[in-house]
């Protein structure tokens, strides 16, 4: 893990708390909403390219910044407890292959992507302990480039390279799996798994038309943003 950041929070000591069993799996939200875990959420949301959206309440990186930290703290702590969320606004952009489809990507609040990155400092510590070796997605200590020096290691060997992608992989996300995932993983936190469970439920806005998406989440969201 990244140990860049241990002027809020050390990752690394963290990670090893976890794999060590000296975090209590079923009390994690007070971790979430600590003083130094959202400072350092807010710190990341900071170098995010889509800091200055527009959320569906009119929020963006700016409104954050208005707040004391303490305040912060208490705004992710009464959302999460309360499975208080907003509706996310969707919004099209150009895929990045050049090709003319556009793809969908969904603006939270402010308040929203605090909250959700608050919780995803706290459970990557988990699924960091189970990730496999050969995985290079969505992991601070890894990258893109990592990844395609390990296929060009496997590629001189193999004679047989398989691409696959996942259509629409965010948008058909259900729920019960992904509780059921992160309780096997050792999320066991009621709170956080209700307020995840729920966010994977949430709609939309569309031209100001809300939308039912019970099995999905638009793109650029929990984690991802």
């Amino acid at each position: 893990m990244s140990t860049n950041n241990t002027y809020y929070v050390d990752m690394k000591q963290r990670f090893i708390d976890v794999q060590n069993g000296k975090v209590n799996p079923r009390n994690l939200s007070p971790m979430v909403y600590d003083t130094n875990n959202v400072s350092l959420a807010l710190r990341q949301l900071s170098k995010s390219g889509g800091r200055m959206a527009v959320g569906p309440d009119g929020t963006n990186f700016q409104t954050l910044t208005e707040h004391s930290i303490d305040e912060l703290a208490e705004i992710v702590k009464f959302r999460l407890i309360n499975k208080k969320m907003d509706y996310v606004r969707r919004t099209y952009i150009p895929k990045s292959n050049g090709s003319e489809e556009l793809r969908p990507l969904g603006v939270s609040s402010a308040y929203d992507k605090l909250t959700e990155k608050s919780i995803c400092l706290v459970i990557e510590s988990f699924y960091e302990n189970v990730a496999v070796g050969s995985s290079f997605a969505f992991r601070e200590q890894v990258s893109t480039h990592n990844g395609l020096a390990k296929l060009k290691l496997a590629a001189s060997s193999m004679p047989v390279i398989v691409s696959l992608d996942l259509k629409n992989y965010f948008g058909t996300l259900d729920p019960n799996i992904m509780y059921r995932e992160l309780w096997h993983i050792g999320m066991k936190d009621q709170i956080i798994l209700n307020y995840i469970f729920r966010f994977i439920k949430k709609g939309y806005i569309e031209d100001s038309v809300y939308h039912e998406d019970l099995f999905g989440v638009p793109q650029g969201s929990l984690c991802y943003m």
